[in-house]
């Protein structure tokens, strides 16, 4: 018996994609939070990214992996609308 790999996450697989129009601008001031400490200048997760990251895995139940969430940043149409990128980290 051999590890199964899920399948990779397809822009047909995502849901509730419409609903973050609504809550975006609702995450705009978290966008600074945590950055006063940040003296390199270097960050490039913010917490309103994360946030909608977060969210983007509870509207999406067939995502079910760490690997699976972040294989739904490298899809133009997230990376599109978010603008987040792929976490660092981990194989590819």
């Amino acid at each position: 018996m051999g590890f199964c790999l899920p399948a990779p996450v397809t822009a047909q697989d995502l849901q509730g994609l419409q609903y973050f129009r609504l809550l975006g601008p609702l995450f705009d001031h978290l966008h600074t939070a945590g950055t006063e400490r940040d003296r390199a200048g270097n960050r490039q997760l913010f917490y309103d990214q994360y946030a909608t990251w977060l969210l983007l895995d509870f509207f999406n139940p067939t995502v079910t992996s760490l690997r699976g969430l972040q294989q739904t940043t490298t899809l133009a149409q997230v990376h599109a609308r978010f603008g987040i990128r792929r976490p660092r980290g981990g194989a590819p």
